[in-house]
């Protein structure tokens, strides 16, 4: 599968899906925090590399057919200057990537809903050799695709969060 350049360069990498506290101990989920400059443009793939991360009726995500230049398949990490922690915006919508109440209980579902500012909506990325990983700001869970396409968020461990693979279109400066 190729893919075009969105607005610069090109970067692929592997990115594994999780979440945590900004300034907390790692030692749980491996891994050193990434500064990925001040924005960056990313599409979210499965294991298989053929379906995306996708925005649906206004506030889900699934995984569903990749279309190349679908906006709803494209999001904008966005550096939180505050704590270093990102929000993660779908560039159709310019919702944010949501824990559905900032719940933490396994299965809870993630979402999107409008930008406001709250924990359910900040996340830290890790690397983690040639991995990713993104972690929400208040656990130490992880986001993962559920059985029927939409993403929930779980324990950490190597099964359940192996599974995206995105590309980052670098228009912010990753410096880290």
């Amino acid at each position: 599968m190729k893919i075009k350049n969105l607005t610069t360069a090109l970067l692929t990498i592997v990115l594994i899906i999780v979440s945590m506290p900004v300034f907390a101990d790692t030692a749980e989920v491996p891994g050193e925090i990434v500064d990925f400059g001040d924005w960056a443009e990313i599409v979210f793939f499965d294991p298989s590399g053929e379906k995306a991360l996708t925005e649906v009726n206004g506030s889900d995500l699934i995984f569903a057919d990749y279309t190349e230049g679908n906006e709803k398949q494209i999001f904008r990490v966005i550096r939180i200057p505050e704590d270093g922690s990102y929000k993660i915006k779908n560039l159709y919508s310019g919702r944010c990537i949501d824990l559905n109440n900032n719940y933490t209980a396994d299965g809870s579902r993630i979402g999107t809903h409008p930008d406001n500012g709250s924990p359910a909506q900040k996340w830290v990325i890790l690397k983690n050799g040639n991995t990713y990983l993104i972690k929400k700001s208040n656990s130490d869970l992880v986001m993962g695709i559920k059985e029927d396409g939409t993403t929930g968020i779980y324990k950490y461990n190597e099964e359940n969060c192996a599974f995206t693979k995105p590309n980052i279109v670098n228009t912010g400066g990753i410096t880290g």
